[in-house]
């Protein structure tokens, strides 16, 4: 391999790396992909397939990219189920003329509608690959005919850049998963219906729910946890619970506790569940639950944390109140096939298989009202 070339493609297998983090970098990846290769134009465009725009579009040329979204991508013959399923299977750099004859492609209205008015451009090389049901990534360099055919050559080169770029795709969009849900994660948490601290070794507090740091008083992250911000109704209360957060790290099921506060306000439940294991050794959840607070997530909550539509809210809401599905087709005036379907679509989102385990993830969310019934005092 010429140095040029080796030294271009260190360069595209870094980008492609660093474009994880920032998609900002895509667009001087395919300038330079476009470089490799003579007379050539780079294209790059990583669709989610979710009937929205692709979350990557970049090109070498930004008006044959517009042209390629507008219209001729809906006529590019390879796309079809067929040929994309055979790229896809092989991930390596594909010429385009081992996927489709000259003749198929000149009788093409993809070649009519944009590869002939871009300047005639006849031969690609790269390949449409489907990393999973719902990310396709289609990556080409584009040459005209007139300055003739991709070959072996370049065809090797290509493969050098097909699959790290593939492999860089994959790692981004897990990465950009692995964000989604723990931003979705703290959002729920934070509208769950107890409150919630994160306590290490050492009593400092680690995390805390929006209900947790409404329930504290003067307690910061990182700060030794004191029991005094509870409010407990004195210090008797006080080393009561402290002594209990000592028993829980060394307990191997959930301790739970009455509390006492000052007057007015009522007693809280809580549930302290210890770590002794590993990494996380010392470490403490402690559950804490005001009676006033509402017993269920409400219809809108749902909504937002769940990402329900009023109707599945409606019927979970009701399935959790202790209804059952024909009480609420009755109720709600629809038919029993609606209900059924509306509880279905709305466990799948919410990633529950049973409807006891519904019951069970929204009626009772939090250890806290697991155990009520059993205080120690």
């Amino acid at each position: 391999m010429p140095n040029a070339a080796g030294a271009g493609l260190a360069a595209l297998v870094t980008q492609a790396y660093a474009a994880i983090d920032d998609d900002a970098h895509w667009q001087a990846w395919v300038d330079g992909f476009a470089r490799l290769f003579e007379h050539a134009y780079g294209l790059l465009l990583v669709d989610e397939r979710n009937g929205r725009p692709p979350r990557i579009a970049v090109c070498s040329q930004p008006e044959a990219l517009e042209h390629y979204l507008r219209s001729a991508r809906d006529t590019d013959p390879l796309l079809d189920n067929v040929t994309l399923g055979q790229m896809s299977a092989s991930r390596r750099a594909w010429l385009s003329h081992e996927l489709i004859s000259e003749r198929s492609l000149r009788e093409s209205a993809f070649y009519a509608d944009f590869l002939l008015p871009q300047g005639n451009l006849f031969y690609g090389i790269g390949g449409n690959y489907l990393l999973a049901p719902d990310l396709l990534v289609q990556v080409w360099a584009y040459r005209g005919k007139a300055h003739g055919a991709f070959d072996a050559q370049d065809g090797e080169l290509g493969d050098l850049l097909v699959r790290p770029l593939l492999h860089a795709l994959e790692l981004g969009a897990h990465l950009r998963q692995l964000r989604e849900e723990a931003v979705h994660h703290e959002a729920v948490q934070d509208q769950l219906i107890d409150a919630v601290l994160v306590l290490d070794a050492d009593n400092r507090l680690l995390h805390a729910n929006a209900r947790g740091r409404d329930l504290l008083e003067g307690v910061a992250r990182g700060h030794v946890f004191n029991a005094r911000a509870l409010r407990l109704v004195n210090a008797g209360e006080q080393q009561r619970l402290q002594l209990a957060l000592e028993r829980a790290r060394h307990h191997g099921a959930p301790l739970t506790l009455r509390l006492l506060r000052q007057k007015p306000l009522p007693p809280l439940y809580a549930v302290l569940l210890g770590s002794a294991d590993g990494a996380a050794a010392g470490m403490l959840r402690l559950f804490l639950r005001d009676p006033r607070w509402q017993k269920f997530l409400p219809e809108d909550d749902l909504v937002d944390v769940f990402d329900l539509t009023a109707a599945q809210a409606r019927v979970c809401a009701a399935v959790v109140r202790g209804e059952s599905i024909e009480d609420i087709a009755a109720r709600l005036d629809v038919q029993l096939t609606t209900v059924r379907a509306q509880l279905k679509a709305a466990m799948e989102k919410i990633g529950m298989h049973r409807q006891t385990d519904l019951v069970r993830h929204l009626g009772m969310a939090m250890p806290a009202l697991l155990h009520p019934q059993t205080p120690t005092r």
